[in-house]
């Protein structure tokens, strides 16, 4: 059994053993005086650390909230992974009636989605429509006999596009998922076996524009077009590009919900090619038109010719950007074509832009052997600010909560986007004296995002392929792990997951 002292009351805030009885046999008050003193400052001091204990742990919960609140908004941009992409690389190969994402085109009818087969030599060519959830077959409408699938067999598959509603706009029928009818243009283009086993495309001799029911896949018209004619088509318009000759293309556009003409245009002096169509693909308010070696921009609205260039790019503001003559320089054309600013540099492709800094141009140029990135005016040409980058290297850039994320030949960079301020910049690969250990200039390099970091597929010192994520705040690099091999050495976003693979997509983490 414990002894008295072992029972002893102890005063809060005072020594164990300290007490008036202490004072009076012996012990030094001046010590006492001391002791006392420690003990008054510590319990004025004690709220004043716990309060500021509290404010730490506040303003760590602020910010984590902001960056919950960052991360949630970045992932509602096209092009952002729209989860976690972690370290473990998860993958998880598609299922027999899963869609390849790398697959464009076809058209979402209801519950169903409709696009040509792909080309089954021997075999008619059909369109038909499966399950958007099942993958399971729904129709199948064959667009030619059996006979003339064996006497001309040909490589073209149909090309389809939705074509409105059964009444009121296409453009309402397509945002209510209720599209009745589907379009399809069919171009019969003779395929010739060649000597070493291969086939070559000759000359189309017949084409046609087919308009299907899109539940049941019954042929509701058939329209003969020019033998050889090339199709653009969004939720309202509907363009036509029909070679005339070798030197002439017409183009003709219609309302697709009443079908009735609205323009016509025709474009001479050009070089056409009899195997290869003329491309047509429609942009804001612009038709693009690639055809010999060159391109043109039609107005949509009158089909007036506004560009003509080696290439014409489409501005973050709807502005054209004209490449002729000098190779490293653009004219800012204006959404008219009517601009003349001359601006010594290209533009940088914006693989995510989510529009937070609207209204500067973001091009690139090559000087003294580095690459400068530059924001300029898109009316004036005049510059707002520019950044020097390492190397020559070119890629995607990403445009998030007004910062541009990057990669140059050493390292992964952000940079503010409104003044061209460094935020940070992460050497890639170091050696023991801290230099960078690598150069990729002159490779194209394209990072990725999950709006919590950023993403780049590098090859190793072993040649295989890795994936590596730095902070988007920081810079700091959060992890690298080796890409999956059933990824094929490649990653790329679609519809807001990650997919990799060759021949057999798989998709990674999620």
């Amino acid at each position: 059994m414990a002894g008295p002292e072992a029972m002893q009351e102890v005063v809060l805030g005072e020594e164990p053993g300290a007490s008036a009885g202490t004072a009076a046999s012996g012990a030094d008050p001046a010590g006492d005086a001391r002791r006392r003193a420690r003990r008054r400052t510590l319990l004025r001091c004690w709220p004043m650390g716990a309060l500021a204990v509290l404010a730490v742990v506040a303003v760590q919960v602020v910010q984590d909230a902001r960056e919950r609140d960052r991360v949630a908004a970045a992932r509602t941009v096209e092009g952002v992974v729209r989860y976690d992409v972690g370290p473990e690389l998860r993958t998880v190969p598609f299922g027999e009636g899963e869609t390849d994402p790398r697959l464009t085109g076809g058209v979402l009818a209801g519950d169903l989605r409709v696009a040509g087969e792909r080309v089954d030599f021997g075999r008619p060519r059909a369109v038909s429509a499966v399950d958007a959830r099942s993958g399971a077959t729904s129709w199948r409408t064959e667009v030619e006999t059996q006979a003339e699938a064996t006497a001309q067999p040909t490589m073209r598959p149909p090309e389809c596009w939705a074509a409105g509603g059964a009444g009121g706009a296409a453009g309402a029928a397509s945002a209510a998922g209720s599209v009745t009818r589907v379009r399809c243009l069919v171009a019969d283009r003779p395929a010739t076996l060649t000597g070493d086993g291969g086939w070559r495309e000759d000359p189309p001799t017949r084409s046609r524009l087919l308009t299907l029911d899109g539940a049941s896949g019954a042929v509701l018209a058939d329209r003969e077009v020019a033998p050889q004619t090339a199709v653009a088509a969004d939720d309202a318009l509907l363009v036509l590009g029909e070679v005339v000759d070798e030197r002439t293309v017409r183009f003709t556009a219609e309302d697709v919900a009443t079908r009735e003409p609205l323009w016509s245009t025709e474009l001479d002096d050009l070089l056409v090619d009899p195997v290869f169509d003329p491309h047509l693909e429609l942009a804001d308010d612009h038709l693009l038109v690639w055809v010999g070696g060159r391109q043109r921009v039609l107005g949509t609205a009158d089909g007036a010719l506004q560009a003509d260039g080696t290439q014409v790019w489409i501005g973050r503001g709807g502005g054209l950007l004209v490449q002729d003559g000098d190779p490293g320089s653009v004219r800012l054309a204006g959404s008219d074509g009517s601009g003349t600013a001359v601006v010594p540099a290209l533009p940088v492709q914006l693989a995510v832009d989510d529009g937070s800094v609207p209204g500067p141009e973001v091009l690139s140029a090559v000087v003294g052997g580095d690459r400068t990135l530059r924001a300029v005016e898109a009316g004036s040409g005049r510059t707002v600010w520019q950044a020097g980058l390492d190397g020559a290297t070119d890629g995607t850039v990403l445009l998030l909560g007004g910062v541009l994320y990057g990669v140059d030949a050493t390292a992964a960079w952000a940079i503010d986007a409104r003044d061209g301020r460094p935020v940070w910049r992460t050497v890639r690969s170091t050696g023991p004296d801290g230099e960078p250990v690598r150069d990729v200039s002159n490779v194209w390099l394209s990072p990725l995002t999950d709006g919590r970091s950023l993403l780049l597929v590098e090859q190793d010192d072993d040649g295989g392929a890795e994936l590596i994520a730095w902070s988007l705040r920081s810079g700091a690099e959060r992890w690298r792990a080796p890409l999956p091999p059933e990824a094929d050495g490649w990653a790329y976003p679609v519809d807001g997951a990650l997919y990799g693979g060759g021949e057999s997509p798989v998709r990674i983490g999620g």
